[in-house]
């Protein structure tokens, strides 16, 4: 996945993985793609949660959060929990949510189409059943946290400690790590060209 995000754009190699996987293990596609979304999704909430506790920190002592991030944050958390409700909900209900968005696509798209996405959707459901109640989630969420929290800011932190950057204490260095991990994590994100160039 990680490399066909270097080769191609609009970090197609999230779908390429799934494919690639369902391939080689005869395993649908579309139900090992609902593992990447999931994974996705619980990633954004971590960023953005992240995010504004970082601007409301640093925030409050040197300069007051700007209109942009008030708005931008919340959307950001928004774009991501909808995701996730949907995901739950296709989880929990999910013959009432598929017969739902079946009736919404028959009046919108031809058969043949309302069709396939009812069948991409029903296997979508199945790859949500690789999880296991709340416990299953909750591992999930900590392994994103720890990755987000720990694992991704540490090389950020210890660079600016190698180059000798002095920030005036402990403190504004690990913020500095955040900031520069947030700024990163925000272009990385954003689908672009091949090896990520131009965002």
């Amino acid at each position: 996945g990680f490399m066909a995000n270097n080769l191609f754009p609009l970090r197609i190699g999230e779908v390429l993985r799934a494919w690639y996987l369902g391939r080689e293990t005869g395993t649908s596609p579309a139900a090992i793609f609902a593992t990447v979304i999931l994974e996705r999704v619980i990633d954004t909430i971590t960023f953005a949660l992240l995010a504004a506790g970082l601007f409301l920190v640093m925030g409050s002592r040197d300069a007051p959060p700007t209109e942009a991030m008030w708005l931008g944050i919340p959307a950001l958390l928004i774009a991501a929990v909808l995701p996730l409700g949907f995901m739950v909900a296709l989880r929990l209900v999910p013959e009432p949510l598929l017969g739902l968005t079946r009736r919404v696509t028959g009046l919108l798209l031809p058969g043949h189409v309302e069709e396939w996405i009812d069948r991409q959707l029903r296997r979508f459901a199945e790859g949500l059943g690789s999880i296991r109640g709340g416990t299953h989630l909750v591992w999930i969420a900590l392994h994103s946290i720890t990755i987000w929290f720990v694992l991704s800011a540490l090389p950020f932190v210890v660079a600016i400690v190698a180059m000798r950057i002095d920030l005036g204490s402990p403190t504004r260095t690990l913020e500095a790590g955040y900031a520069t991990l947030v700024a990163v994590g925000l272009a990385v994100s954003l689908p672009s060209a091949p090896g990520f160039f131009g965002v």
